[in-house]
């Protein structure tokens, strides 16, 4: 989420979180950050098409951007889109991606202009699937809110509508871009391990890099609060972040993202793994998630 909003920070003058499901920790997690420009509109009980009208109403916006809060994007993928917007007269700029196994499916004609959504067209086309992200203009806002009246729920009825009824979309390649949906657990683990292998990426902390290993043999207290007890080995990447131990014998990597205050007791090995500032129990682990005092085991 973090990362999210300090990527769209760059391109957005107010960032509006439409969310329901688990807002109250959203909001308690984003509390204390130095993210001034986030709110929040709670419609989720009612669909997601209520939840964005929601949020058009918060802010009545000439042109937005529509991003879930689940993406890793690179900024340079916005930077795309925002520069389609520049370039074209369509009401709407929807990102598409040739690579996804799932999603609405999007056919285009050879232009670049949305045909479809969901359902073939009888012209020729290129088939996309939808990455659920578009930037669109204060008329799609206004179909949006009488798409409510209609009594639709989703964003994509009204663009499907839309299509009939004079609405100009034009789709952007994504597909050369590394952006992910982190809105399984196999998921959540595979942008880890593209994060932790992207250096420019990572946040404050220690940091090893891949194809590195850092031993020690006597303790080592860093200036981050991290301690690293006799005999552990950290095989890269792998990211330790502030306040967290590492007793002794214990080996950790490759990619393992150790969360704030993380404890790891002694003979402990961690691999593909992420934790989430608790005290890890002696073992071997692998393709892990512990969070909440809780070891989750995930099937990839």
């Amino acid at each position: 989420m973090k990362r999210l909003l300090s990527v769209l920070e760059e391109f957005a003058d107010d960032i509006i979180m439409g969310t329901g499901w688990k807002h109250e920790e959203l909001e308690t997690y984003l509390a204390n950050r130095p993210i001034t420009k986030t709110r929040f509109v709670v419609q989720w009980p009612k669909g997601p098409l209520y939840t964005l009208v929601g949020v058009l109403d918060a802010i009545e916006p000439e042109d937005f951007l529509l991003c879930p809060a689940d993406y890793i994007v690179p900024p340079a993928l916005v930077r795309l889109l925002i520069e389609a917007r520049l370039n074209s007269d369509a009401n709407v700029i929807m990102a598409v991606d040739s690579r996804a196994g799932r999603g609405t499916r999007v056919f285009v004609d050879d232009a670049g202009a949305v045909l479809s959504i969901g359902k073939p067209p009888s012209t020729e086309y290129y088939s996309y699937s939808s990455a659920m992200m578009i930037l669109a203009d204060g008329d799609f806002s206004r179909r949006c809110r009488d798409g409510i009246t209609a009594g639709f729920a989703s964003v994509r009825e009204v663009l499907s509508y839309g299509l009939h009824s004079g609405l100009r979309i034009h789709a952007v390649d994504v597909s050369s871009y590394d952006w992910y949906d982190v809105d399984t657990l196999p998921a959540l683990l595979g942008v880890a391990e593209h994060i932790l292998a992207s250096p420019e990426l990572m946040p404050d902390g220690v940091y090893v890099l891949e194809g590195d290993t850092l031993e020690s043999g006597n303790r080592i207290d860093l200036s981050t609060g991290v301690q690293l007890g006799q005999a552990v080995k950290i095989v890269g990447p792998v990211f330790i972040d502030r306040g967290c131990v590492i007793e002794n014998n214990s080996e950790i990597g490759p990619y393992v993202s150790l969360g704030t205050d993380t404890h790891v007791l002694p003979d402990t090995n961690l691999e593909h793994c992420i934790t989430h500032g608790m005290l890890i129990p002696k073992g071997h682990y692998r393709n892990c998630i512990f969070y909440d005092g809780q070891e989750i085991d995930v099937e990839r």
